[in-house]
């Protein structure tokens, strides 16, 4: 029944990619079999709604790559064998992602970025998501996930509402500050 459907997206979409009758059928299988069927309507409409922006997502289109992955959007691969490795003097120091949080939560609070508090809020959230079990990518990565949240506002002695707010304005506020000056090169 999807059939005539799947076929006009591969058609409108075609200038992406020479294989794009490939990869609406691949596209289209996932979709049908991963459908949340007990919790949405409009079945039709859905999977293929689904299927583009999948599609589109597997082509590289830039729009939809900063819809569903700001970061990785924002990405540039560099193969291996590139010239431009040779003006690079040194590797690089691997330092852990533990490091570089303490590092930047260190920099924010000299800067006045953000506050003592506000570095224990951060700090606290990323060791209780860190220790749950469940991570979706809707909670930045479990960090505003409803339980985390709960967890960490006990121990502070707030709700989960105002944990999520504070975290939400701490990590804008460190966004912004980061994307004005580079607290790496301090």
């Amino acid at each position: 029944m999807l059939l005539p459907s799947a076929r006009s997206v591969a058609r409108r979409l075609q200038t992406l990619s020479p294989r794009i009758d490939e990869l609406v059928a691949a596209q289209l299988w996932i979709e049908v079999r991963t459908f949340p069927w007990q919790r949405l309507g409009k079945v039709a409409a859905n999977v293929l709604a689904s299927l583009r922006v999948a599609v589109m997502l597997d082509c590289g289109v830039a729009s939809q790559l900063q819809r569903s992955d700001r970061t990785w959007s924002r990405t540039r691969s560099l193969d291996p064998a590139s010239y431009c490795w040779a003006a690079v003097a040194a590797p690089p120091t691997v330092t852990s992602a533990e490091e570089e949080l303490a590092s930047l939560l260190a920099w924010a609070c000299e800067a006045n970025v953000i506050t003592t508090e506000d570095r224990s809020l951060l700090l606290c959230l990323v060791a209780t998501a860190d220790s749950a079990s469940s991570v979706t990518r809707r909670s930045r990565s479990g960090l505003m996930g409803d339980r985390v949240s709960a967890a960490v506002g006990e121990a502070f002695g707030v709700s989960s509402v105002t944990v999520r707010r504070r975290a939400r304005r701490t990590m804008t506020a460190l966004s912004e500050a980061c994307a004005e000056e580079e607290w790496f090169a301090a």
